[in-house]
């Protein structure tokens, strides 16, 4: 009797637990074929292969979705639909993640979803693991301009640099500094640090730093440091330095004029003097210039140039040039050629008015000649006056 009793219990037992339905779905099998690169890298995609084995029947309207969870975030499809696969036979299918560009070093699980038509509503949940690290760090300053491209002392301007992630791996919190304390430039509008918030691995990115260079800076090229201070996925800190080389420059500005006429009128030996002013910021080399032959006049001096050197800026030079002039009004031609501060060569063609007359024109009372040699005179004057106030 107790047996029985002992029977009858246990097949109550066996009634009252659930009956497990054999779920259609789980004659499909998915694994992790491969995943590249390897490790997958912070910020940068991750290219899946998935192989879909079918250990049952034909499989009918296969979907697989791909549950975006952190560290792995969505990049285009995240849900497919796969073609009936045979039985007894696989499917390749490939998906791409994008790696948060925090995303800690480690093991992380890719989650996702599959099911078949079978049973519509049944999805089956599985965790693929995905190494994660970081990768190589390479971040340069790819190259650097600088506007107005003419920049003039004492006029603001804008330097821009743009920097290139090279390595494979995110940076972020990338701090650029440049070292304005011995050098003649001062920050205008903001100060001398800026901040790019992240670059991801292939990536660029520029900022731009607004500059005023001293008025006394003068023309030449000036050495700035930059230093880059930023951090990788990993926490690690980064430490480089680099130099700008800033050029400053001022177009040449110059002026040729008649300085001084020793004349006996149209068609006899007169002596012009031609005077060269470097009217601009910049030094110039190699001064030359060159009285031009033309039928309007007769070049009796042995050589039609004159080779005057260097002209400071604000300073002339004086050449002389004996000549023969067809005609009271004359205008002579004369081409200046120099050399810059950074060796480029400048040719500028003057055309200069001049009026001989003769001694009777000047002793008889030619008021228009005493004229124009009272405003030479007093132009020259004047110019010397000038200088000695500055």
């Amino acid at each position: 009797m107790q047996t029985m009793k002992k029977m009858l219990i246990i097949m109550l037992l066996l009634c009252s637990m659930p009956v497990l339905a054999e779920v259609k779905s789980s004659d499909i099998l998915i694994s992790l074929l491969k995943y590249e690169p390897v490790p997958a890298e912070p910020g940068q995609n991750v290219k899946i292969w998935l192989n879909i084995q079918n250990i049952g029947e034909r499989a009918e309207n296969v979907q697989v979705r791909i549950k975006p969870e952190y560290p792995f975030l969505g990049v285009g499809e995240l849900k497919y639909n796969v073609p009936p696969i045979p039985a007894i036979e696989d499917h390749v299918l490939e998906a791409f993640m994008l790696v948060d560009i925090n995303a800690p070093n480690g093991v992380h699980d890719l989650v996702l979803e599959y099911k078949t038509d079978t049973y519509s509503d049944a999805w089956t949940e599985i965790e693929l693991p995905i190494s994660v690290s970081t990768g190589s760090v390479a971040l340069t300053l790819e190259r650097y301009s600088i506007l107005p491209k003419d920049w003039i002392p004492g006029q603001p301007g804008i330097v821009s640099m743009q920097f290139e992630n090279n390595g494979r791996v995110g940076v972020r919190n990338v701090d650029i500094q440049i070292d304005i304390q011995d050098t003649p430039f001062s920050p205008v509008g903001s100060g001398n640090k800026k901040r790019i918030q992240s670059i991801s691995g292939g990536q660029m990115a520029s900022v731009d730093f607004d500059l005023i260079p001293d008025t006394s800076a003068g023309v030449g090229i000036f050495k700035v440091p930059v230093t880059l201070t930023y951090f990788d996925t990993k926490g690690k800190r980064y430490n480089e330095s680099t130099t700008l080389a800033i050029m400053l420059n001022s177009p040449p500005k110059t002026e040729v004029v008649v300085a001084s006429v020793d004349s006996d009128g149209a068609d006899t030996p007169s002596t012009v003097g031609i005077k060269f002013i470097n009217k601009g910021v910049a030094n110039l080399k190699y001064v030359n210039l060159e009285l031009v032959k033309d039928p309007a006049y007769e070049i009796l001096t042995p050589s039609n140039t004159d080779y005057l050197g260097n002209v400071d800026n604000d300073d002339f030079e004086t050449s002389e040039f004996l000549i023969k002039p067809k005609n009271r009004q004359t205008t002579l031609k004369v081409r200046a050629e120099y050399l810059d501060e950074y060796n480029k060569e400048h040719s500028e063609m003057y055309d200069l008015p001049v009026t001989f007359y003769s001694a009777q024109e000047i002793e008889g009372g030619g008021s228009k000649a005493w004229v124009v040699i009272v405003l030479i005179v007093a132009g020259v004057g004047y110019y010397y006056y000038k200088k000695k106030k500055k």
